[in-house]
């Protein structure tokens, strides 16, 4: 069976994995290595939000920095989002900054 992959699957998946970071960051590297298949912004966008938490720090900021590197930005809504929770969790204010 072959599973066709398209970014509304991957997102879909993604919101699923929520509550396990590290698994849903796992399945977008799979998912980048299948042919036929690229990342794009949206998909970025949705494995931030998933990242975007105290326990997957570490994983988050190396994720933003591969977004980055592929060309791609975090948009507004997702940086409101991660802003607020790193601001509930009391991240470290410089994290924000250097969204």
């Amino acid at each position: 069976m072959r599973i066709v992959l398209t970014d509304n699957f991957v997102i879909r998946v993604l919101k699923e994995l929520r509550s396990y970071p590290v698994k849903a960051l796992r399945f977008f590297q799979w998912v980048d290595r299948r042919e036929g298949y690229q990342h794009n912004t949206v998909t970025y966008n949705a494995l931030m939000r998933v990242l975007g938490r105290d326990d997957s720090i570490k994983e988050f900021w190396s994720a933003v920095d591969e977004m980055k590197n592929a060309g791609y930005e975090m948009d507004i809504d997702t940086y409101i989002k991660i802003s607020r929770q790193f601001q509930k969790n009391q991240v470290d204010g410089r994290c924000c900054q250097a969204l």
